[in-house]
């Protein structure tokens, strides 16, 4: 059984325009043009997906002030 990728959400203050999908759509196609890999634009969405995440940890993180020593 092969796993799926699926396109995960991607979570931010704001959704992705039109635009922005279609540019990250064009730009999977043409990775998988490039290495044969057919499941390339879903990996795309999942490292920007993933990046996001670690992104806004560090970003809520930033918002705790430095402990009392």
């Amino acid at each position: 059984m092969r796993p799926s990728f699926g396109q995960p959400p991607i979570r931010s203050r704001c959704p992705i325009n039109n635009s922005g999908i279609d540019f990250i759509k064009d730009l999977g196609k043409r990775l998988t043009l490039s290495t044969g890999d057919i499941r390339e634009t879903a990996l795309l969405f999942q490292r920007l997906s993933t990046t996001i995440q670690r992104f806004n940890a560090v970003a809520f993180r930033g918002t705790f002030g430095e402990p009392d020593t």
